[in-house]
């Protein structure tokens, strides 16, 4: 009898850890491997084996969900880091401290992983996209503007020369070509 209950205890054991109501990823590897020992010695009905691994499966897809539902609140989560240097920015901003704020956005952009991000290859690429449109936005900016001089400068001849400046540019065009 003594013989039969010791083979036996892998199985008590193993009920004691099925009877949770979750598990964690070590009770589940510590629960396979008591099953194991109670496969191998014979002392488990078939019944309880399919029952076993059932519980155990659910266990799994659980701990999967589980993990995978943290994973997600973690990287959603603001670090410690990342709200210290947020704070420290805005009062920067608050108190018009500005010639910190240089270091500060740099700080920010470290502790919030954002710079790693930037240096992959999709964030370079990303970034010089946004670039070349700023660059360009700039470009036109900086035509208008000359345009607009260009047109005041004209306009303060008291139109000496009588032409208009569309005429000018007409005269430009021919002049380039």
């Amino acid at each position: 009898m003594a013989a039969y209950t010791a083979a036996r205890a892998p199985v008590v054991e193993l009920e004691a850890i099925l009877a949770k109501t979750i598990l964690t990823t070590a009770e589940v590897a510590q629960a396979e491997a008591l099953l194991d020992k109670a496969q191998a010695s014979g002392v488990i009905s078939a019944g309880e084996l399919a029952a076993a691994f059932k519980v155990l499966d659910e266990a799994k897809i659980k701990d999967i969900a589980v993990t995978k539902a943290q994973a997600a609140a973690d990287k959603s989560a603001l670090n410690s880091r990342t709200q210290y240097e947020l704070g420290v920015l805005g009062g920067e901003i608050a108190t018009g401290n500005t010639s910190r704020i240089k270091r500060s956005v740099p700080a920010l952009l470290n502790a919030s992983g954002l710079t790693a991000k930037l240096l992959s290859p999709v964030g370079l690429g990303i970034t010089a996209v946004v670039a070349s449109l700023a660059l360009f936005g700039k470009a036109v900016v900086d035509r208008e503007q000359d345009l607009l001089n260009f047109n005041k400068a004209l306009a303060s001849t008291g139109d000496f020369a009588g032409t208009t400046g569309a005429q000018l540019q007409g005269i430009a065009a021919m002049v380039g070509d």
